[in-house]
C-alpha cells in the first residue's frame, strides 16, 4: 500500500487545496477513489491469508466450534488413513469462496497489483 500511495501524485493533494478542499474531503474525494484499487487488492489478498491460515489456527483454537475449514480439512488425515473423498470435497468447498471472490474482483486485484508495482 505504500507504494501504491507513493505512485499517487502530490499535486491533486495541492489541487483540491487550493480549491477549497479540507483534508478530509481531499482524502474522501480524491485520494480514496485513486487509491481503491490497491486497498481492494490488499484486501483480497488479506481475506485470502486469513482464509487459508493453518498454522496460527491450530495452536490458538482449542475448541471444535471455532476451528476454521482449513484445520477441519487437516482432521481428515489419519495416523493410518486418509480419507480421499472427504478431504476432495472440503478442499472443493473450501475453494469456492475464493473464486467467487477471484470472479467478483478480478479487475481491482490485477489493477492494485499492477499499479502498486511501477515506480516512476
Amino acid at each position: 500500500m505504500r507504494g501504491y500511495f507513493n505512485g499517487i501524485s502530490k499535486d491533486l493533494d495541492q489541487a483540491a487545496s487550493i480549491d477549497g478542499a479540507n483534508r478530509i474531503r481531499v482524502f474522501r474525494s480524491v485520494i480514496l477513489p485513486l487509491a481503491w484499487p490497491g486497498i481492494a487488492a490488499t484486501a483480497i489478498y488479506a481475506f485470502i491469508a486469513g482464509w487459508n491460515e493453518y498454522l496460527f489456527a491450530l495452536v490458538f483454537i482449542n475448541t471444535t466450534e471455532k476451528k476454521t475449514v482449513s484445520l477441519g480439512i487437516g482432521q481428515l488425515i489419519g495416523e493410518y488413513r486418509i480419507l480421499w473423498n472427504e478431504l476432495m470435497a472440503a478442499a472443493f468447498f473450501a475453494l469456492v469462496p475464493m473464486v467467487i471472490i477471484f470472479i467478483f474482483f478480478n479487475r481491482y486485484l490485477v489493477d492494485g497489483l499492477a499499479a502498486g508495482a511501477v515506480k516512476e
